[in-house]
């Protein structure tokens, strides 16, 4: 593993892009929570000072002092890099040449295990994979052998896992990684979901008539229609009360999947000069968001 320290900056650089991927920035914000629809945002951190003009994307809080990205350095191929905002260490965690990782993800219950989405050596297979890092090595395996087409993914459990499936319609599926077994759920889904403390699933579903979060009870295996969401979001967050967030042109909505029925607005980051808000990743004190 690579690694390097630096001091992260915040500052607000016009970027142009690399030819294959675009060149995309994450900043972190401390997250306060005060009242139910009051957030206080500050102190915010422009995380890849290090690779300023390089896409930068799918953050993942290993906890508040550290996070997962997924990272193109030559726009060529992505590898997977750890921000430690304690330490100002970068490393990274990822060099497997001919072979780009996707969308890291903590695997549940493991330590120093993630889960990636990786488009293999042939530039075609998708299939998802686990790391194991630590020391100066990596182990890494192909956790579902006969599962392609692999976009996105969202643990539910340590044996489960929801898989979104590129395709014509994009699917939903939940794996056991253990077993193999392959469950069809629904399509036209979006590429973000997220697991409620139940076990349960959140997800978009897209529509002629727009884009709704969804809600899919494990145990029962019926899906609920909670809200639409905001126009033409699909990514969000979840905080452990099942408080959802979304971020929409240059806002942060809240909604909570338990009591609301709205989205509430709860910042605008135009203060700070972010908007076009995609990903957004949180932990218990901190946020994390994609955007320019």
């Amino acid at each position: 593993m690579k690694q390097l320290n630096l001091i992260f900056a915040l500052t607000f650089l016009t970027i142009s892009a690399f030819a294959q991927y675009p060149s995309t920035n994450i900043y972190v914000m401390d997250m306060d929570r005060i009242g139910d629809n009051y957030f206080k945002f500050s102190n915010p951190i422009f995380v890849n000072s290090d690779n300023q003009n390089g896409y930068n994307n799918q953050p993942c809080f290993i906890n508040d002092d550290e996070m997962l990205v997924t990272s193109s350095r030559d726009g060529k191929q992505t590898d997977i890099f750890s921000y430690n905002f304690r330490t100002f260490a970068v490393t990274q965690l990822s060099d497997t040449k001919s072979i780009s990782e996707f969308s890291p993800m903590i695997i549940p219950n493991t330590q120093n295990k993630f889960s990636t989405i990786c488009i293999e050596e042939d530039g075609k297979t998708q299939r998802l994979w686990e790391y194991t890092y630590g020391n100066k090595n990596i182990i890494r395996k192909v956790l579902l052998d006969k599962v392609f087409d692999v976009g996105y993914h969202e643990w539910l459990n340590p044996n489960q896992v929801a898989l979104f499936i590129v395709g014509t319609p994009h699917t939903l599926k939940i794996a056991n990684v253990i077993t193999e077994r392959i469950e069809n759920y629904i399509s036209n889904i979006g590429r973000c979901m997220r697991t409620l403390d139940n076990g349960d699933l959140l997800f978009v579903q897209k529509s002629e008539d727009g884009w709704y979060l969804k809600r899919l009870d494990i145990i029962n295996l019926d899906i609920a229609t909670i809200a639409p969401t905001p126009v033409d979001s699909e990514d969000f967050a979840l905080l452990s009360d099942g408080t959802v967030i979304m971020g929409k042109g240059d806002k942060l909505y809240k909604l909570n999947v338990n009591r609301d029925r709205q989205w509430a607005v709860i910042a605008d980051l135009g203060n700070f000069n972010l908007n076009k808000i995609t990903r957004i990743a949180v932990s218990d004190n901190k946020i994390a968001i994609v955007g320019n």
